[in-house]
């Protein structure tokens, strides 16, 4: 049965990230949806991107949905947050004051957005095998992500549908964005569909999710899932009906990728989760110089 507490939660989440800036009397983000970062409110350029639920600090590697903002803004703990946003939202605990709003439906957007051709496709190329030496575009594109005109447009699925679409920039400058409307905290991040599969591995962000996919591409016993919006955004309600007898972390070695591992063992007190040790700390460079996940079972 679901609490005053799950109903709180989850009507603070339906409040778009501009509207908690509002709320919070910080400026808006700029053209490129971004922020000076709340640790580091002196940068010259700003590194936290203000997504239109989540945000993602660049310069610290710390993201989340609209709480964990307002948590990092204010200070404060997880309950003053939550309440801060119900209350300034006008809601006093009960969720039928505030119908929660439909998950956005992104399909037809990802699908009419014209794909690139020579040209971008080769800008696109080059920048998967600078940025992800263990992969290939055609890797990339294999998993459903799109070559557009400037940038792969990367689907966030959901039920059948696409709720976010992020967007990599092919060229210039790592621009990272995402299109209008989309919603990344919906359920973990996943390019393979499998359902015999008895064991599962956790990382961080798309690519690591793309490299881990590709390296466990013949073994169905294996589930690949990466966490959406930055360490800092895992939900214990990804983890309600979880299937897998054996869950692999494999997250980043600092604060907030411990954070997120402490997060998942808790969520999953009652089954069996293992952390990995990954050499040199980044998984696409891992392996393309040869290291394998460990064989299970």
């Amino acid at each position: 049965m679901e609490t005053e507490l799950d109903e709180m939660k989850e009507v603070a989440r339906e409040v778009r990230m501009e509207t908690v800036l509002d709320l919070l009397s910080l400026d808006p983000p700029d053209s490129s949806h971004k922020i000076r970062s709340i640790n580091n409110p002196d940068e010259n350029v700003p590194s936290l991107h203000i997504y239109e639920y989540d945000f993602y600090d660049f310069s610290t590697g710390h993201g989340g949905d609209q709480i964990e903002f307002v948590k990092l803004v204010l200070n404060c703990n997880f309950w003053r947050a939550l309440t801060f946003i119900c209350q300034a939202e006008g809601m006093d605990g009960k969720r039928d004051e505030m119908a929660p709003k439909a998950l956005p439906d992104l399909t037809d957007r990802f699908n009419d957005e014209p794909a690139g051709c020579a040209t971008p496709r080769q800008n696109a190329r080059d920048m998967v095998a600078r940025k992800w030496p263990y992969l290939t575009l055609d890797d990339v594109e294999s998993f459903g992500i799109k070559v557009t005109q400037y940038s792969l447009w990367i689907p966030f699925w959901h039920e059948g549908k696409i709720v976010g679409v992020k967007t990599r920039a092919t060229m210039g400058a790592d621009n990272k964005m995402s299109v209008k409307g989309s919603r990344f905290t919906t359920a973990l991040y996943s390019v393979l569909h499998r359902p015999e599969a008895t064991h599962a591995w956790i990382c961080e962000g798309e690519s690591d999710t793309w490299c881990l996919s590709k390296a466990l591409k013949n073994d169905e016993h294996h589930a690949v899932y990466g966490v959406p919006a930055g360490a800092g955004a895992i939900q214990a309600r990804w983890f309600n009906v979880w299937p897998y007898q054996t869950t692999f972390l494999l997250l980043d070695d600092d604060l907030a990728g411990r954070n997120a591992a402490a997060k998942i063992r808790t969520a999953l007190e009652d089954f069996d989760v293992q952390g990995i040790f990954l050499p040199g700390g980044r998984l696409a460079e891992a392996l393309a110089e040869g290291w394998v996940p460990p064989a299970v079972d």
